[in-house]
């Protein structure tokens, strides 16, 4: 996944936690319109979701919360959505140890809406409280209405990303080991 992107979209829904949607300036150069919370984006999974589970505490470290080679523990499994601001991030996870990611972030602009999409998938695995995603395939797409010329569709990079990760009830929270920045997801 696009590091910087992500993490955007994470200080995003973290500001959002914190401050509520809207306000501010986008780009950071004071020269950019405000942003404003564009109507909700609407992500549909593919395929149907997997069974809720109920355990409120990963496997205890040092000891494997997979039962089998590939798999993933029954309270992970399944769709997990978290929206706040201009983002919203949407993951399933398959008992078969596959992952899928599509996350989108969105400004509106004086020009139109400006969005950058992630799209991908890959394998998941955890030891623990610990959850490691490899991005197999996937697409990042920018559309920018300032600057409709720098618009793209490419290839996700295959990179791997760690995160400490629990469930408790329908919440996952999952905490990005190389930021630190933590976004609760709700079970679909």
């Amino acid at each position: 996944m696009n590091r910087p992107m992500i993490l955007a979209m994470t200080a995003l829904l973290a500001g959002a936690a914190v401050t509520g949607c809207g306000g501010g300036k986008g780009g950071g150069n004071g020269g950019d319109p405000p942003v404003t919370t564009s109507p909700p984006v609407t992500v549909s999974p593919p395929l149907s979701p997997g069974p809720a589970g109920t355990t409120t505490e990963p496997a205890p470290p040092g000891t494997s919360a997979t039962q089998d080679q590939g798999s993933l523990p029954a309270r992970l499994v399944g769709d997990w959505k978290s929206e706040g601001g201009n983002a919203l991030i949407f993951y399933r996870f398959r008992r078969d140890g596959t992952f899928s990611n599509a996350s989108v972030l969105n400004q509106q602009r004086a020009s139109g809406v400006f969005e950058f999409i992630i799209d991908v998938s890959g394998t998941a695995e955890t030891d623990g409280g610990t959850l490691t995603l490899r991005v197999t395939s996937g697409t990042h797409t920018r559309k920018d209405p300032d600057a409709p010329s720098g618009d793209y569709t490419r290839p996700a990079r295959r990179e791997t990303e760690t995160y400490a990760w629990s469930v408790s009830g329908s919440v996952l929270t999952m905490r990005d080991d190389s930021s630190g920045n933590t976004i609760t997801y709700d079970r679909q």
